[in-house]
């Protein structure tokens, strides 16, 4: 394959081999390959490294708080990546996820690493404002 910005005779035309660099190399191909790696760590380390850095506890706690999560409570978790802050919080809180994430392989790696329920959104070109259902999800952060 041609590296990024290289295109030969029979390519695909750019943009459909390059759609969005950061969302598909990031969280398509690299979730995917860091999944494979993580899946025989324990369940802490899976969820630190899942967290890429936004494994603070105290905060993810104090936003736990602050939205009253409880047992009961189901949270959406917009652009979910790995699923590692929306493990961190079912585990800690008990709470029931549907995390929501367009990148397939950030997908396939919380379905594998954490059991979580994932749908996988299409990333629509251009944007499409859609209403979101009602009463599907009590809160619907964006993790960190």
């Amino acid at each position: 394959m041609p590296s990024i910005g290289e295109c030969t005779a029979g390519d695909p035309p750019r943009d459909s081999m390059v759609p969005s660099l950061v969302g598909d190399v990031e969280f398509d191909v690299e979730a995917a390959a860091l999944a494979d790696r993580m899946a025989a760590m324990d369940i802490d380390d899976r969820i630190a490294a899942a967290c890429r850095g936004s494994a603070n506890p105290a905060a993810l706690a104090w936003l736990a708080e602050e939205l009253s999560i409880a047992p009961t409570t189901k949270v959406g978790d917009l652009g979910a990546g790995r699923g590692g802050p929306a493990a961190w919080l079912q585990r800690r809180w008990g709470c029931s996820i549907v995390a929501v994430e367009p990148a397939q392989g950030a997908v396939m790696g919380a379905q594998r690493l954490f059991d979580l329920v994932v749908v996988a959104g299409r990333r629509p070109s251009p944007p499409v404002r859609r209403p979101p259902r009602r009463n599907h999800c009590d809160r619907n952060p964006l993790l960190p």
